[in-house]
């Protein structure tokens, strides 16, 4: 999870859509309370030593304060509260059930890289709020990721879950990359990514580390782990493998220089990359899993028993 880290926080992945006004947050009274309900139940105690050898206790939430506060240069947290009609200094608790709905989701972000083991719990709570909420987001490794659909939803949870479990760290960080810049509306930069990420997926199943694009499609054709259930299924799989790449390379200003003027990409071709994408690296890690042998099982040492001399029937 560690090159996840890296990402910077919700607002500021999406500053500029925040600002402009296309991306508008909204989060219910409730919505905020089942949040903090939440964040309570995974906290936790723990004592840190001083340079001086002094132990004291903290907490994940005083860190989560502490997170926050250093993310932003701000001196304290501070939240609109009705009773008193304004902006107050308050504590975590009421940050969290008052506070701007994109720094809540900063929270979230920061809460889930400080908790370790039991952020995929913490990840699985979150997403049922949302999902309850009927918000179109979706936590994973750390991250909030915008979502347009439950399919898409799926299918990219699916891809990020297949590539952490299966060790392809690169192609990971790869494709939660084309994620971030998909959610800040960056067309360009989620292609890139997308074409980086299917391209790292293959090398690591191929147990390569350079290879020319059209080389290595073929070399993934030629690998036998992608079945060939009838005529003509490598020949056409071939292809669909050169979406994302052929993608990248045509549309201007996506793989390359783009010229005299600026060139846009329309986001909704993103969106079918980075879902394609997604559904290829599913199709080839599954695959590859089950294409590669499994252990052998160790045979099971029965106990062996010593019997007293004393013991010994004559």
């Amino acid at each position: 999870m560690g090159q996840l880290m890296n990402l910077p926080v919700f607002s500021k992945r999406h500053k500029n859509r925040l600002k402009s006004g296309q991306l508008s947050l909204s989060l219910s009274p409730g919505t905020k309370q089942r949040i903090l309900y939440v964040i309570e139940q995974f906290d936790d105690s723990y004592y840190e030593t001083t340079d001086t050898g002094y132990n004291y206790s903290r907490s994940f939430t005083e860190d989560l304060e502490r997170d926050l506060l250093r993310e932003h240069g701000w001196e304290h947290l501070k939240a609109y509260l009705k009773e008193k009609k304004g902006m107050q200094k308050v504590g975590v608790k009421d940050f969290i059930r008052n506070g701007a709905p994109n720094y809540i989701f900063d929270a979230i972000e920061l809460f889930s890289r400080l908790i370790g083991d039991t952020r995929y719990d913490f990840q699985t709570a979150i997403n049922d709020i949302l999902r309850d909420s009927l918000l179109p987001w979706l936590l994973s490794d750390g991250v909030i990721f915008q979502v347009d659909s439950e399919c898409m939803a799926d299918v990219l949870g699916c891809t990020s879950r297949l590539l952490k479990t299966t060790g392809f760290e690169g192609a990971n960080q790869e494709f939660q990359e084309a994620r971030s810049c998909f959610d800040s509306g960056d067309s360009k930069g989620a292609i890139h990514h997308a074409n980086l990420a299917l391209e790292s997926t293959m090398k690591a199943i191929l147990g390569i580390e350079r290879e020319k694009p059209g080389r290595l499609v073929r070399k993934m054709i030629d690998s036998g782990i992608i079945p060939s259930y009838y005529d003509e299924f490598l020949e056409n799989f071939e292809q669909m493998l050169r979406t994302v790449n052929i993608a990248r390379n045509e549309e201007k200003g996506a793989g390359h220089g783009q010229g005299a003027e600026v060139a846009q990409v329309p986001l909704h071709l993103a969106e079918l990359v980075l879902n394609f994408c997604g559904s290829l690296v599913v199709f080839l890690v599954n695959h590859h899993i089950d294409a590669t042998p499994k252990p052998e099982p160790e045979p099971v040492q029965e106990p062996e028993y010593s019997i007293p001399d004393d013991d010994i029937p004559f």
